[in-house]
């Protein structure tokens, strides 16, 4: 009898200590499928909003030509009327291409002085209206942020895409030696040199800023346009980009007690 009540108290225990290890990984499968699902869910939608924000944008985005029809880099159209935004290496194109193989002669070419953005005004006789890219205007982009570059330097809509994050946007660049540094944004991503003058898109498949070629593997630099609105005022009332510089600013003299008031010169 003793024995058999041993035996039995064995049989309950394994009993029990197969239900338990059952339940746990009963548990554990069922947490790793549902996990594995959010995950192929989470994918999906975000590569459905991609593939949203890219149609959506399409119309915007277009390939800068030289006059041998060479493409050469990307360009993002700001407004109705056909202004291009893009970057200075593209200085040498004479024309565009849109999506629909629509080409267009370009007739000015405004540079901005205090950093690597070239406008482009075509020549549109037709009066065609453009359809611009939606512009995020506020500036908070934040570190950790996911966006896309599109950039389109071949004649046929096939736009390449980059994928990434933003990972820097407090570094500053001087474009110009005789100007200020301006801000640029860093992201964890290449940009081609062809691609460079393309959009920076956030999720939402708003601008963010124009790319730059990169210089470092596996890092990009991007110029933020949340003050675009200011480039394009300037357009329209100066016929070129001009910024307002506010302050006072003094030239260096050597101290001299006798030095006459006039010797300081203030702007």
């Amino acid at each position: 009898n003793s024995l058999m009540k041993k035996l039995s108290l064995k049989i309950v225990l394994l009993c029990l200590l197969s239900g338990l290890l059952g339940a746990v990984f009963v548990f554990i499968f069922l947490e790793t499928s549902e996990t594995v699902i959010i995950k192929e869910t989470k994918q999906v939608i975000y590569e459905d909003n991609i593939s949203n924000l890219i149609k959506e944008s399409s119309d915007s985005i277009v390939t800068i030509l030289t006059s041998n029809n060479t493409p050469i880099g990307t360009g993002v159209i700001i407004s109705a009327e056909g202004y291009i935004l893009t970057n200075t290496r593209n200085i040498y194109a004479t024309k565009i291409q849109t999506n629909r193989e629509e080409n267009f002669l370009i007739t000015e070419y405004k540079k901005d002085p205090n950093s690597d953005l070239l406008l482009l005004i075509l020549d549109n006789p037709d009066g065609k209206v453009f359809k611009p890219i939606s512009i995020q205007r506020e500036n908070n982009i934040t570190p950790g942020q996911k966006i896309i570059a599109v950039g389109n330097s071949y004649q046929e809509w096939d736009p390449t895409l980059i994928s990434g994050m933003i990972t820097n946007t407090g570094k500053e660049r001087i474009f110009n030696i005789d100007k200020p540094s301006k801000p640029i944004i860093e992201i964890n991503s290449f940009i081609p040199a062809k691609d460079s003058g393309g959009a920076l898109l956030n999720l939402s498949g708003k601008l963010i800023g124009i790319t730059l070629s990169s210089e470092q593997e596996k890092k990009g630099n991007v110029i933020p346009t949340y003050n675009i609105n200011a480039i394009l005022n300037s357009i329209n009332k100066f016929n070129e980009i001009k910024h307002v510089n506010l302050g006072v600013s003094y030239e260096m003299i050597n101290y001299n007690k006798e030095a006459d008031e006039t010797d300081i010169i203030h702007e």
